[in-house]
């Protein structure tokens, strides 16, 4: 789970969900009420676990899955995929550049 890193404190699934579905790139900690940013590296593994599970209908298609059980699947890792999110990210304390 995120922890600030200005005051330590341990941010919870419900609130770092909250927090991301606000769409903004300050997060900002309810313990001590600064801003935080999500980091480089969290922010580069988050991509790469989306479009790799975005690639998984390639090869169901190629072996003729039908196209109701590969929504099915891609429905099921989508919501999994949202509920592990904050346990994937690490917070900072100043805005970093991707590169």
């Amino acid at each position: 789970m995120p922890t600030c890193k200005h005051c330590g404190h341990q941010w919870g699934w419900k609130e770092t969900i909250v927090q991301l579905f606000s769409f903004k790139r300050k997060l900002k900690c309810n313990g001590c009420q600064t801003n935080q940013y999500i980091s480089v590296k969290s922010r580069n593994r988050l991509s790469i676990v989306g479009i790799l599970i975005s690639l998984i209908f390639v090869p169901f298609m190629s072996f003729g899955v039908p196209l109701r059980y590969i929504i099915t699947s891609e429905i099921l890792i989508y919501i999994f995929y949202i509920g592990c999110i904050p346990f994937l990210i690490k917070l900072s304390n100043q805005e970093e550049v991707l590169w």
